[in-house]
């Protein structure tokens, strides 16, 4: 009966070490599912709002600057050497009071 009692405990023993030896192991690339940490960092866009990093990369994303139509454009460009602003710069955040400050060519001023 003790005979029989080591010969299953052997091959139980057996039969774990060859699971073991036999099952593969599955290998994960690191980074692909641990979450990432970026630092703290801030970056002022051209539109005068401030981003941080963001991504699997940690990388700057300033928001794209709104499109300007064709037609608006050429008017736009038309009177470019009337007046022209040195502050509040295009597609920027004002405050109140909003301060204008600048050049103006002509007499009807």
């Amino acid at each position: 009966m003790t005979k029989l009692i080591y010969v299953f405990l052997g091959l139980a023993v057996l039969a774990v070490v060859a699971q073991f030896l036999l099952t593969p192991v599955e290998v994960v690339a690191p980074g692909e599912d641990e979450p990432v940490a970026c630092t703290m960092d801030a970056m002022q866009c051209p539109d005068g709002s401030y981003v941080g990093r963001t991504g699997p990369n940690c990388e700057f994303v300033c928001p794209a600057l709104p499109e300007v139509a064709d037609d608006l454009q050429a008017h736009i460009d038309s009177k470019a050497d009337l007046i022209q602003l040195a502050s509040p710069v295009p597609n920027g955040v004002i405050g109140s009071p909003l301060t204008l400050s600048g050049q103006a060519r002509g007499y009807w001023f």
